[in-house]
């Protein structure tokens, strides 16, 4: 059974190091939102992007890769999502690799690693990787941990390891603003 949260409501739970799996169904029609949605009509799953949450200064931020570059968001603006628990010690080390990612010039987003990924030909990814795609990210940062996500670099690939492996269901958590969802 699929448990369902809001984001105010769960936030506290929300760990850094967790798995976050997004959601395309509050996607936009542009080129990027477009090549999402193929993604995920190719992997008949409705979780297309994946991310690792961090706290940072008492703020919930996500990491993420996206085009063009590997990027920090905030959690509380991005769209619904998928939340699984990794118990991640998350290490200072592990921290260390995914902020060196960020504002890196020689390190970008890749559509051509996220095709090869949605087609099971995406190699694990190590430490001198520079060209990422999302779940290749949330990958290495869990393997900075110690954890294994097992060898489907997919959005919906690494959420059904890491689940059957720590026998969880993810938590849907859905961001609710004003009483409306966004």
């Amino acid at each position: 059974m699929k448990k369902i949260e809001t984001y105010d409501s769960f936030r506290p739970q929300i760990k850094s190091g967790d798995l976050l799996g997004f959601q395309h169904n509050q996607l936009g029609w542009g080129i990027e939102d477009i090549q999402v949605r193929i993604v995920g009509f190719f992997e008949k799953s409705d979780i297309v992007h994946a991310g690792t949450a961090c706290w940072l200064n008492g703020r919930l931020f996500v990491l993420e890769a996206v085009s063009p570059y590997p990027r920090i968001a905030l959690l509380s603006n991005r769209y619904d999502f998928y939340h699984l628990p990794l118990s991640a010690p998350w290490a200072q080390s592990t921290q260390d690799f995914g902020f060196s990612l960020l504002g890196n010039d020689a390190i970008k987003y890749s559509r051509a690693a996220a095709i090869a990924a949605g087609l099971h030909k995406l190699p694990p990814p190590t430490k001198y990787t520079t060209k990422w795609e999302c779940a290749q990210l949330s990958w290495m940062i869990a393997h900075f941990d110690g954890i294994d996500l097992g060898p489907d670099l997919t959005p919906d690939g690494l959420m059904a390891y890491a689940g059957k492996s720590l026998g969880l269901d993810p938590t849907l958590v859905l961001q609710e603003k004003d009483n409306a969802y966004v």
